[in-house]
């Protein structure tokens, strides 16, 4: 009883909106789980931050109820919205010095330690300090039909083997050609013989012994992996489902680390009536939340299709990001792509430029990838033997 006025008085100090510490009790009475002072104080802390929620949507609804009047006062509604503010910005939760934190950190390091996600392309990693930084949004971008799809794809394959649980949305993959796209890149089997098998155009046993045992091993690690898809009937509310099945994942893997991939920025607003604006929203989200999660956020973006043909090498700059110039001021790190090949046929299809043009927890550079859309598979051309 004590912990709880405790807990209600402080916050009533600076909130008439919290009733009386008695209505606390009797619902924290009725939770049999609370066995120790720290419990009881938690959930204090949950009841009165779930009271001042309902306060501000109930201050939001007076709001609209006065905006919508035949002649609406002015003042009246200036006032409303006035609370609503001062409301929402009050802090629920203690705030703490720096060595306070530090201390925290310290005593749950299973969870503080930092995690970079690999890109997938060792050249990239490298200039990245070992991958995608934790707290981080990287934007990767190029024209449509370039790779980045693939690009993302891979790494989230090399993600997956590195133990980190991956939620990837993607307003424009359905179930079968993720599926056969994964497929592909996991167990190097041509991805349209394996979108024949998922449409049942084909048998297993119409393939080589050595690719039937390549599939369903690559089917069975799929089907193993901490790995969450997102498809369009999913996102129903934008960035902001991501958002919430992202923490959703976390509570499901508490001992593990979050890795979000979104392909891509400009889908998620299909239809927005102020899609710059928009898109602006939507990194902003992204950044705030990935520093809140304290993990890496990747989400790809289109560029301008006319961008970088003017260039000697036909890159992209990150300028040309389409509708959004808030994408690269958001971004940690942006990543533009190009193949050469879709632009002039003397060069090799199989070699994608990357270019790291920002990044502020690394060093931007260049790097060449080896890729192979027929399997949807990508890694650095070093690490191949061709030219």
């Amino acid at each position: 009883a004590a912990t709880v006025n405790d807990e209600v008085l402080l916050f009533r100090e600076s909130s008439n909106l919290v009733p009386s510490p008695s209505r606390y009790l009797a619902a924290l009475q009725a939770q049999a789980s609370l066995r120790s002072p720290d419990d009881v104080s938690a959930a204090a802390k949950k009841l009165v931050e779930k009271y001042h929620l309902r306060a501000i949507i109930d201050r939001l609804r007076q709001a609209v109820r006065i905006a919508t009047e035949e002649q609406p006062n002015p003042n009246e509604l200036s006032s409303t919205l006035r609370v609503i503010a001062t409301e929402q910005s009050m802090m629920t939760t203690d705030i703490k010095t720096f060595g306070e934190i530090i201390e925290h950190q310290e005593a749950t390091a299973g969870m503080a330690v930092s995690v970079r996600a690999s890109s997938g392309i060792t050249s990239v990693d490298e200039l990245l300090q070992g991958g995608f930084g934790a707290g981080s949004l990287t934007i990767i971008a190029a024209r449509p039909k370039v790779g980045k799809t693939t690009v993302m794809l891979n790494a989230i394959l090399k993600n997956l083997a590195d133990g980190l649980v991956v939620v990837f949305a993607s307003l424009e993959l359905g179930y079968k050609e993720l599926y056969s796209k994964m497929l592909s890149s996991q167990s190097m089997v041509n991805q349209k013989d394996l979108a024949q098998l998922l449409d049942n155009k084909r048998k297993l046993e119409s393939f080589t012994p050595e690719e039937q045992e390549d599939i369903l091993t690559a089917s069975a690690e799929l089907r193993g992996a901490l790995f969450y898809p997102l498809f369009s009937p999913d996102i129903t509310h934008g960035v902001d489902t991501v958002i919430a099945a992202a923490w959703q994942a976390q509570q499901r893997h508490p001992d593990k680390k979050i890795v979000v991939y979104i392909d891509y920025a400009q889908i998620l607003v299909e239809g927005a009536a102020n899609r710059t604006a928009e898109i602006g929203q939507v990194s902003r989200k992204l950044k705030i939340f990935a520093q809140e999660l304290d993990s890496p956020v990747i989400m790809a973006a289109q560029v301008n299709r006319e961008s970088g043909k003017n260039e000697d090498d036909g890159m992209p700059k990150p300028h040309q990001l389409r509708e959004s110039g808030d994408l690269e001021q958001t971004a940690d790190t942006v990543i533009m792509l190009n193949r050469r090949a879709l632009q002039d046929e003397s060069f090799p299809d199989h070699i994608m430029d990357v270019w790291v043009a920002l990044a502020r927890n690394g060093e931007p550079g260049n790097a060449q990838a080896y890729y192979r859309p027929q399997i949807q598979y990508i890694c650095d051309l070093k690490e191949v033997n061709v030219e």
